[in-house]
């Protein structure tokens, strides 16, 4: 890739914006004029394509938007800012200090997870329900279990400030084969009935310990840490796209998992009804391709462009600025969603609850170590749980920096990933991930991850064992 040619044309995108921000009024009242004032943010998009694929250092593009937010002051003064310039969205942040990774003694260098799949009644006090674990996981930042668990209590408690019925998950103690306790620490999300979280163990544990008994009140469960699991069939090869296209096909699959998926029934009886359109993910478009290809992260002769236009418009998203002739031969991905999205048949039944104990370690992509530990299906939809080791604060965002992942199920349809809620980006490079799966999963047999990173890609064939 050619980074001068890059940051040369970052450069001119932020100088056309600011002759633009020149022009525009200072002020604008109504909602079609601020409309009309608010142009698409090329630069902000621009650079972070640019950023992702490598063209540019986030440093040079933070430093490119510290120019031109002081040239539009200099202009404007800080008390008269176009309206259109201070509801322009989020700009490039700025990139951290890389900190070296010391390697602690005593503490796992290579992360341990074992599929677990054991339910644990819960009995206490008025509190009733059923806690899941999924799977265990000893890495750099200690020992957890991913749980999901569906608790009923009290809705109104006697104290002006009850606990949150998910507090009695602290109360597990853990033992090990060696006679050592551990309390448990509750990590997560939830409300009125489903939680789904971490239960980080503290103290730290051992990592070769054998088995673990979990003790709640009057029960207490053995999960056992030494047993042997099948291996998965996991196929690494060379990444097939270049950087520009792998960062195009991220795009798709943000705007496959963002459009709403309405039974069909609905479509019929509404032909002229459309979903709100993910327009802040395509409206500069053309302007992204435009720079990937000046980078050379991006050949001119690429399909991807086209396929890309072809999927907006199957969509009803018009305003892509993408010049390439549209193209029939769209990704499988794409293609089984876009077709989900327009099926005539009747719909299927929605995913009954309910979790899948897996788990398995994924083999390094880009650096970055990636474990699958666990799936469930519940209020939000399908949830399928991560953890991510190896991240390093190079200023990009956690998200550009993970493999991206595509799931086909038994029936051979594909289904999209996006974010649902993270924590624990810390000093160890390390962060738990929640993905929401696009449409749901059924409660198949297995499933096939497809990951993709920069230089490679992981193929993993998971069985499934749902309670």
């Amino acid at each position: 890739m050619d980074g001068e040619r890059a940051e040369s044309h970052l450069r001119q995108i932020a100088e056309a914006e600011l002759r633009h921000a020149v022009t525009a009024p200072p002020q604008v009242y109504s909602l079609t004029e601020l409309k009309a004032a608010r142009r698409p943010v090329r630069f902000t998009q621009v650079a972070h394509a640019l950023t992702t694929v490598g063209a540019i250092a986030p440093g040079t593009a933070y430093a490119i938007q510290v120019d031109y937010d002081l040239a539009q002051i200099a202009r404007w003064g800080s008390d008269n800012l176009p309206l259109a310039y201070l509801g322009r969205g989020p700009v490039i942040s700025r990139p951290m200090a890389r900190q070296p990774r010391l390697s602690q003694p005593g503490r796992p260098q290579a992360g341990r997870v074992v599929p677990v799949g054991l339910m644990i009644p819960v009995r206490h006090d008025e509190v009733r329900g059923e806690l899941h674990l999924l799977a265990y996981a000893h890495t750099l930042s200690g020992a957890r279990f991913t749980v999901t668990a569906w608790l009923r209590g009290p809705l109104f408690a006697r104290s002006p400030h009850p606990p949150s019925i998910a507090a009695v998950l602290d109360l597990i103690v853990a033992t090990d084969d060696k006679g050592a306790s551990y309390q448990s620490s509750y990590n997560g999300a939830g409300a009125l009935v489903e939680w789904t979280g971490e239960l980080c163990l503290r103290p730290e544990p051992p990592r070769d310990i054998r088995w673990l008994d979990l003790t709640m009140g009057e029960t207490t469960q053995r999960v056992q840490l030494d047993r042997q699991v099948p291996a998965p069939e996991i196929t690494v090869l060379a990444a097939a796209h270049s950087p520009g296209e792998r960062y195009l096909d991220g795009i798709a699959a943000r705007v496959l998992a963002s459009l709403p998926l309405f039974p069909a029934d609905l479509r019929r009886r509404h032909p002229e009804f459309r979903p709100v359109l993910p327009e802040h993910l395509t409206d500069s478009l053309g302007a992204i391709i435009a720079a990937l290809q000046v980078a050379g992260a991006l050949s001119p002769l690429s399909p991807a462009p086209g396929q890309l236009r072809t999927l907006c418009e199957s969509a009803g998203i018009t305003a892509h600025g993408i010049s390439a002739p549209a193209r029939a031969d769209l990704p499988g991905p794409w293609l089984s969603l876009l077709t989900q999205l327009h099926r005539r048949r009747a719909d299927p039944a929605p995913p009954t609850p309910g979790c899948a104990g897996v788990a398995v370690a994924l083999p390094e992509l880009d650096g970055i170590r990636l474990s699958i530990l666990g799936i469930h299906n519940g209020d939000d939809g399908t949830v399928i749980h991560l953890h991510a080791a190896g991240l390093t604060a190079d200023g990009l965002p956690a998200s550009d920096a993970l493999p991206l992942l595509w799931i086909r199920d038994e029936e051979g349809r594909w289904h999209a990933t996006r974010r649902n809620i993270s924590a624990g980006r810390g000093s160890d490079g390390e962060l738990s991930i929640r993905l929401e799966v696009v449409p749901p999963l059924n409660r198949g047999s297995w499933i096939e991850v497809l990951a993709t990173g920069r230089t490679a890609e992981v193929r993993v064939i998971l069985p499934l064992h749902w309670r």
